[in-house]
């Protein structure tokens, strides 16, 4: 029986994904391997997270600070007279 190649390059079909996925965590070895770069990646996205929640919050803090400035400058500003009528 031929093999068929997927009308699309780089799709390949589930059996040969999950043969691979079994074989690539077939040993000890290379299921430790496995394991050990899982960790890393959770370790690294947990620090790219708290990185982005800290700068959320300066963002956030900037924006406040911003806001009550323009109020406490708008409070101050001396309110526009109403135009005078015209002298006939």
């Amino acid at each position: 029986m031929a093999r068929t190649t997927p009308a699309l390059p780089g799709v390949r079909a589930a059996g040969v994904v999950l043969s691979t996925t079994r074989s690539a965590l077939g040993s000890p070895e290379t299921l430790r391997q496995a394991r050990q770069g899982m960790h890393v990646e959770a370790q690294r996205l947990g620090t790219v997270r708290h990185e982005a929640l800290a700068e959320g919050g300066t963002q956030a803090s900037h924006r406040a600070s911003e806001l009550l400035a323009r109020e406490v400058e708008r409070s101050f500003r001396p309110e526009p007279r109403p135009a005078s009528p015209p002298l006939p």
